[in-house]
């Protein structure tokens, strides 16, 4: 009887372990340049912007971000000018139009498993999520920054 109740107790304990491993996680964008790293928790479906200034135009872009599905997808970019670098058509389902005086592409779709900035300190390079903006010129310097999706099991440290 004794027997029947330890091998009962593992399996409990079992399910809970895949249950918490299926459904428990912590998200965070992390940020990684080459002497730096950077761990910022999100929640699964939170939506970030990047920001900044153009190296041709030097006006400002807006890149406007969410996760989904463990995915990072680009849905709307806004900025003011039209130079080299700087897209000049919309693809698929995508619409151009231009409001309140700058350029938009919205109804994106894109899919990154990571977003690769070459940062410059001069070109004001910005995160901004749940109300918190990080300035990454002044924190990565001049340097190429990844950013990265992680999930982690609650129970882990990251």
């Amino acid at each position: 009887m004794k027997r029947k109740i330890f091998f009962f107790l593992i399996g409990i304990l079992l399910l809970i372990l895949i249950i918490s491993f299926v459904f428990f996680y912590n998200y965070y964008l992390v940020l990684t340049g080459e002497e730096i790293e950077i761990k910022i928790p999100i929640n699964k479906n939170d939506i970030f912007i990047i920001s900044y200034k153009h190296s041709v135009a030097l006006t400002k872009v807006y890149e406007y971000y969410r996760i989904y599905n463990n995915k990072i997808i680009l849905y709307e970019m806004d900025f003011y000018d039209q130079c080299a670098g700087l897209p000049t058509e919309a693809y698929n389902e995508e619409k151009f139009i231009m409001e309140d005086g700058k350029f938009k592409i919205t109804n994106m779709n894109r899919e990154f498993e990571y977003i690769n900035y070459g940062v410059n300190s001069n070109y004001e390079f910005k995160l901004k999520i749940n109300n918190k903006e990080f300035n990454l010129s002044e924190i990565f310097g001049t340097d190429k920054v990844i950013i990265r999706l992680r999930r982690r099991l609650w129970l882990m440290k990251i």
